[in-house]
């Protein structure tokens, strides 16, 4: 039986058991197109090799999902458990994952809490759907770093919204 994880703008994310591993698969809406799933696909499994997502197992474009492996908890339903606090150790992980972002080039570009899932202690984000390719395009709206830029001051901003102060 699948159990829902998430349900956001572009899909449903639920749990799937395959060969007798749990993983979870982000079903796309038919607003989606083919090339934008492929392109968050490749997204996401350029940012695993560098171990700060969950793996790409499998993209299919036909029927419109993206199976992947599954995390365990999101920072967001972690934060909340200890009353607005992040301990030191995901603020310094947060910093490294948007340095690494712009090392490969990809701007991330939604900072949302829910985007930052834990599995056995590990921080990695997730979601793709809103990524750019860091181009000179890119670089001369922002920065060479956006990630770095953009992407800590938009988590802190979404702390402030959701938990009422800044990080504890």
């Amino acid at each position: 039986m699948s159990v829902i994880l998430g349900n956001g703008k572009d899909g449903i994310v639920y749990t799937l058991l395959h060969r007798n591993k749990e993983y979870a698969v982000k079903q796309f809406k038919p607003a989606k197109s083919q090339n934008k799933i492929k392109i968050e696909s490749d997204f996401q499994t350029k940012a695993a090799r560098y171990g700060i997502s969950p793996k790409v197992r499998e993209c299919n474009l036909d029927k419109r999902y993206i199976r992947m492996d599954k995390l365990d908890k999101s920072l967001f339903k972690l934060m909340k458990e200890k009353h607005g606090r992040l301990p030191i150790k995901y603020q310094k992980t947060i910093v490294d994952i948007a340095n690494t972002l712009d090392k490969i080039g990809i701007f991330h570009n939604d900072p949302n809490i829910a985007n930052f899932m834990v599995k056995d202690g590990k921080l990695y984000i997730i979601d793709y759907g809103f990524a750019k390719p860091i181009n000179s395009t890119l670089i001369k709206k922002y920065t060479k770093t956006p990630n770095k830029k953009y992407m800590i001051w938009g988590f802190l901003l979404k702390c402030r919204e959701e938990f009422g102060s800044d990080i504890k």
